[in-house]
């Protein structure tokens, strides 16, 4: 019973947020994209801070570089087979900006 309890905890704190979640739950969503677009964008610098500026907008500092990151709405995405659903947004990271 405890082993099924802890599967299903897990399971939904890796769900994507849908509209229907929380708000928390939707924030969280969006910074697990936010970091991924990041790291993208700052390559081999190690992520230090992730900031949300405004609603919509984080910015993410790595090494002596921050990048701006923006979720924008993602179009209709087909579905993937036996795989979690895709969440609603996409984060976009800008060029990073050093010195």
């Amino acid at each position: 019973m405890i082993r099924a309890a802890a599967l299903l905890a897990a399971l939904l704190a890796a769900a994507p947020a849908s509209a229907s979640e929380p708000p928390q739950r939707r924030r969280a969503a969006e910074i697990i994209q936010v970091v991924r677009a990041a790291t993208d964008a700052l390559g081999m610098r190690p992520i230090t801070l992730v900031e949300h500026v405004e609603p919509g907008l984080y910015r993410v500092r790595g090494g002596d570089c921050s990048v701006l990151v923006r979720i924008v709405t993602a179009p209709n995405r087909p579905p993937r087979p036996s795989a979690l659903p895709l969440p609603a947004f996409e984060a976009v990271a800008g060029t990073p900006e050093c010195g």
